[in-house]
């Protein structure tokens, strides 16, 4: 079974607000925002954009049943959105449990607490300060999390080489550095 080198877009869905998105190009260039999956043109024109700087794959923060089935339904549909846009680009695409990528940088804890190191590692690799503000006034505060943890998804995918037909299963093996 023969696997070509993929480069890959990452998305980080999330239950209020945009969902967070990154990728690297080049040797060491990183890109990184938020986008609205709803608004299914917003992800498709993002997709077409990274496949000219050579990302040729997907990889999405697979959803999890947790107590609440109304987030799990909306992350679901969310993922469901971002595969379908992968599927219209012609971009193979490829679902990871967060327990996957976050065992890979030894990321524990509690919720905050995975945050917060996520945010952290994600400085470390990107130079760029992820936020997180409190709301005043009745708007939105800035949480740059999403962004974060897609950083971390991405340079997961990235170093792991995914073997067609176990993706689901969240089993890798690391990619051989030349």
């Amino acid at each position: 079974m023969s696997t070509t080198r993929r480069r890959y877009i990452a998305f980080d869905a999330a239950y209020s607000g945009p969902t967070g998105w990154a990728c690297q190009y080049g040797n060491s260039d990183w890109a990184f925002g938020n986008v609205d999956p709803m608004g299914s043109h917003n992800v498709l024109d993002l997709m077409r954009d990274v496949q000219e700087l050579g990302i040729n794959a997907v990889v999405i923060e697979d959803c999890w049943l947790g107590t609440n089935p109304a987030t799990h339904k909306k992350l679901a549909l969310i993922q469901g959105r971002i595969s379908q846009c992968a599927d219209i680009v012609g971009m193979p695409w490829h679902a990871v449990p967060p327990s996957v990528w976050r065992s890979s940088f030894r990321i524990r804890g509690d919720r905050e607490g995975c945050k917060a190191q996520a945010r952290g590692l994600a400085f470390y690799m990107t130079r760029h300060e992820f936020v997180v503000t409190k709301g005043r006034r009745g708007k939105p505060g800035l949480d740059e999390t999403d962004q974060a943890e897609a950083v971390l998804l991405c340079d997961h995918a990235n170093r792991t080489e995914v073997y067609e037909g176990l993706e689901t299963k969240g089993i890798t093996k690391k990619a051989r550095v030349k």
